[in-house]
C-alpha cells in the first residue's frame, strides 16, 4: 500500500488519503422526523469502507487506471466517484452560499 501511495505522491495525482478506523463509528438517519444516531458504520463487515484516496486526474479513465492498480486483495471493491468543485454549480452562481463558499476556501488555502 505504502508503495502504491509513493507512485500516486510521485505522479502528482494524490490530493489525500487516509485510513478509516472500524470504531467508533455512527451513522445518523434522517428518515424521520428527527435523526436519529445509531452504532455505525453501517452494513455489513464486507462493505465497510477502510479508507479513501482522492486524486486529481485529467479524464475519468486515468482515474479509473489507477484505482485498477490498487494493491487490493480479491472480494475488495473500490468506488470511484467525482469530487464536485464550483464549476458543477455555475447555473448557481448568484447563489450567496456559492460566494461565500469561494471566500471559505480562500481562507483556508491561507
Amino acid at each position: 500500500m505504502g508503495a502504491y501511495n509513493e507512485s500516486m505522491i510521485n505522479a502528482g495525482v494524490l490530493v489525500a488519503g487516509d485510513g478509516l478506523a472500524p470504531e467508533p463509528g455512527y451513522v445518523v438517519d434522517f428518515d424521520g422526523e428527527a435523526p436519529v444516531v445509531s452504532d455505525g458504520p453501517y452494513g455489513e463487515i464486507h462493505e465497510l469502507f477502510n479508507g479513501f484516496w482522492i486524486v486529481q486526474t485529467a479524464t475519468a479513465e486515468e482515474a479509473l487506471e489507477w484505482a485498477k492498480r490498487a494493491p487490493l486483495t480479491r472480494g475488495s471493491k473500490l468506488e470511484v466517484r467525482w469530487v464536485t468543485d464550483e464549476s458543477d454549480f455555475a447555473d448557481f452562481a448568484d447563489n450567496e452560499y456559492i460566494e461565500k463558499e469561494k471566500g471559505w476556501r480562500a481562507d483556508q488555502a491561507q
